[in-house]
């Protein structure tokens, strides 16, 4: 059995750069770099039963100097991976990702919520149930922005990387290749640069 190794290319890491070589605020031109940002994603984390507790023990043992203005969530993929089948656990996985929103509030942090890409096997008709699931938390996600918009922004990457998939994007069905992780680093900052 051959085991095959997925290279990660964290998307913090561009989206540091775009902050840093645009620098800017609403208020005009900083002198100095207006965020520093985080990596705190973990591979393989599901939202219904993971990524609550770490995001909360993240965000109160913050050093008071990191006092988190901004925090990304990108949640649901694992949890579509694992749980998929069953249409009905569509509003579990979106109550979980709210909860990570509601969350990072009580800390005094906005929150920008990523929609969850298409996977491979939904171009090709193989898993119409997945994609059934994943349009729905898609939709809660975009509703549930739009009526938080003080506290919740959108980033749209379901819809910057819809299908046909473009290949230079995809290192496989679920992961990106550098060049797709610098494409979501582009579309959160996009989203982000006019709230900062």
């Amino acid at each position: 059995m051959s085991t095959r190794t997925v290279e990660l290319h964290p998307y913090s890491t561009k989206l540091q750069e775009y902050f840093d070589f645009n620098n800017r605020t609403v208020m005009g031109t900083s002198i100095r770099p207006i965020f520093e940002v985080h990596n705190a994603g973990m591979p393989g984390e599901r939202a219904l039963d993971q990524m609550l507790p770490r995001l909360n023990q993240i965000l109160r043992q913050a050093p008071t100097r990191l006092q988190y203005s901004w925090v990304i969530i990108l949640g649901g993929t694992n949890d579509l991976r694992k749980y998929g089948k069953n249409i009905s656990l569509s509003d579990s996985i979106f109550h979980a990702l709210v909860e990570l929103h509601n969350i990072t509030h009580t800390f005094g942090a906005r929150s920008v919520a990523v929609s969850i890409p298409d996977r491979g096997c939904e171009g090709s008709g193989t898993c119409s149930y997945l994609k059934e699931t994943h349009h729905k938390i898609n939709e809660l996600l975009r509703n549930f922005t739009t009526h938080n918009k003080e506290k919740v922004i959108i980033a749209d990457l379901a819809n910057a990387v819809s299908l046909p998939r473009d290949k230079k994007l995809w290192s496989d069905s679920l992961h990106f290749t550098q060049q797709g992780y610098e494409k979501m680093a582009n579309v959160i900052y996009n989203s982000m640069k006019e709230h900062v």
